[in-house]
């Protein structure tokens, strides 16, 4: 009776040893990679959060007065960096007119402000891909 493996047990072994492990590894990369997606993901949609806030605060008649522009927040400007990646504010407010009347009655939308955050990642090896959140909010006459 003789004790042992033959070499054609051992390689099967570590045959299958070897696709367990790949099959580890690629998850683990899947894994960073949609863990670094999600991050980026909620930083921009709390920036995108964070600077509507600050313009639906912003008093009405400043709002309503010629052509309103975006304000950022103290400490944040146009583009940020976070964790090695850049996101890129753009804000708008759209007031609903007639000629250059405003239309809109008290508690009525009379407009809205848009901020879209994008920016760009290049976790495929190669391939760079552009994100975007977009966040909007209704401006209302009290």
């Amino acid at each position: 009776m003789k004790k042992g493996f033959t070499l054609i047990e051992v390689m099967f072994a570590l045959f299958i040893l070897l696709v367990g492990i790949t099959g580890v590894v690629k998850m683990y990369g899947t894994g960073a990679t949609l863990t670094k997606t999600s991050g980026d993901n909620s930083y921009a949609q709390n920036l995108a959060k964070t600077v509507l806030n600050h313009q639906l605060a912003r008093p009405a008649s400043i709002l309503y007065s010629g052509a309103p522009a975006c304000t950022l927040p103290s400490g944040i400007s146009s583009t940020n960096l976070h964790n090695h990646t850049t996101y890129t504010i753009n804000c708008s407010i759209t007031l609903n007119t007639i000629g250059s009347i405003i239309v809109g009655e008290p508690n009525n939308p009379s407009g809205y402000v848009r901020v879209d955050i994008t920016w760009d990642d290049n976790l495929n090896v190669g391939a760079l891909k552009t994100h975007t959140v977009t966040s909007t909010g209704l401006i209302v006459k009290k």
